[in-house]
């Protein structure tokens, strides 16, 4: 028998206490069976001080040299060894030597000797935060309470392959425009440095009048050999102020809204936020993990502190015995579609059915409008760097051209 915590309302009134059980379905069922809607359920600890210490001692000897993207591999492989019969200890063990000499590995090797010596699985992998968060450590909770770990591991790893997905399909969109931009402020600033004074030198001697563009041309050339350094020095001032005012909540929070009201940029964010949070909030419910705890993990993931403020007031509402989809639509953030398709489900009680097929929509989107977005930059990038180098072949030619003209 284990005791738990548990949040739940009744008669319209919140509920909260302790009960002991042998899971977490058990305290569910009980309190169903008196008419409750549990809104959440966790394993009360006993000993949070020792586990703390053992966090924090995993933290500082495997360090955080582990990626998304390994993590994201070695659930899905711990997803097929379970869904194949395979014990949890030799699965454990098998992907500690497929992993051996890793940091990964180290880490697997601890996991399983606290498995081991019979300690939950969802326990043991919160030892090590850094890799496996809330969110993670929520639904293989809920897969060990459910008898279903196998289930919940492949949602988990599927989850997890959508988000990473959707990550590099938004990066990899970018990197081409990104290249574009460096090498063409690179040509400018080159030519504007290095041929632009050899010509101008060379007009001075000449004696004449200089047509208008050239002398703009000369103009500006001079004003970058002379103020060059300025530019270095404003990235090494801007760049540190703009992360520190990213790393405060008051400042995030202006970034982050100023996002949503970007013209160009607001809806991609929209939509790629949506993706990530009804994914993740549609896995968790589909695996068992109550409906607040849901709201709760997810509110990290939407990758936008405007939107998750949206959601940890949703979740405030809903602890009070509010529907999910009132609070989004009050917000004004939250598009339609989405308030509309979480009203059915909460009506049809297929909540996490009606939350992957946004998340399914959202991710097509995000895929069409990265690609519509990516073939405008091109041609407008190519059009000013063209019209740029134009301006500057023409300005130095300009010269030449008149010169050959009055000795003609």
């Amino acid at each position: 028998m284990a005791t738990f915590t548990y949040t739940a309302i009744k008669e319209g009134k919140q509920l909260s206490g302790e009960l002991e059980a042998v899971d977490a379905s058990a305290v569910q069922r009980e309190l169903a069976g008196q008419g409750a809607k549990v809104l959440r359920v966790e394993l009360k600890d006993s000993s949070p001080g020792e586990v703390q210490r053992a966090s924090s001692g995993s933290q500082s000897i495997f360090g955080g040299r582990i990626s998304y993207k390994q993590v994201t591999s070695f659930t899905r492989q711990f997803a097929t060894l379970l869904g194949s019969s395979l014990p949890l200890v030799r699965a454990l063990s098998f992907l500690q030597d497929q992993n051996a000499g890793t940091m990964l590995g180290d880490v697997i090797r601890t996991i399983n000797s606290r498995v081991r010596e019979g300690m939950p699985l969802s326990r043991a992998l919160s030892e090590f935060p850094k890799y496996f968060d809330t969110l993670y450590i929520s639904l293989v909770a809920a897969g060990e309470a459910g008898g279903m770990l196998d289930q919940a591991m492949d949602r988990l790893a599927f989850m997890r392959e959508a988000q990473e997905d959707l990550r590099s399909k938004v990066t990899g969109a970018m990197i081409y425009p990104v290249i574009m931009l460096v090498a063409m402020v690179g040509a400018i600033i080159t030519m504007m440095l290095l041929v632009v004074p050899r010509f101008a030198q060379m007009f001075s001697s000449m004696g004449q009048k200089l047509p208008v563009a050239t002398r703009i041309l000369i103009s500006i050339s001079d004003v970058l050999q002379q103020t060059w350094w300025l530019l270095p020095l404003t990235l090494a001032i801007v760049i540190p102020a703009w992360k520190k005012i990213g790393s405060t909540t008051a400042g995030r929070m202006r970034i982050d809204t100023g996002k949503l009201r970007f013209p160009a940029l607001g809806p991609l964010v929209i939509q790629v936020s949506m993706a990530r949070w009804c994914r993740t909030l549609g896995t968790l419910i589909g695996s068992g993990v109550p409906l607040l705890s849901a709201l709760q993990s997810s509110a990290g993931v939407t990758g936008n502190v405007a939107v998750s403020k949206v959601v940890e007031k949703a979740t405030a509402e809903v602890r009070e015995g509010s529907k999910l989809a009132t609070p989004l639509k009050e917000s004004g953030v939250i598009p339609a579609y989405v308030t509309e398709m979480i009203s059915m489900g909460e009506e049809s009680g297929s909540l996490d059915t009606m939350l992957g097929k946004i998340a399914e929509h959202y991710e097509r989107e995000v895929d069409q409008l990265v690609k519509n977005l990516t073939s405008m930059l091109e041609p407008v990038m190519i059009l000013v760097m063209g019209a740029v180098v134009g301006f500057i072949v023409m300005a130095i030619l300009l010269p030449v051209f008149q010169m050959q003209l009055m000795a003609g």
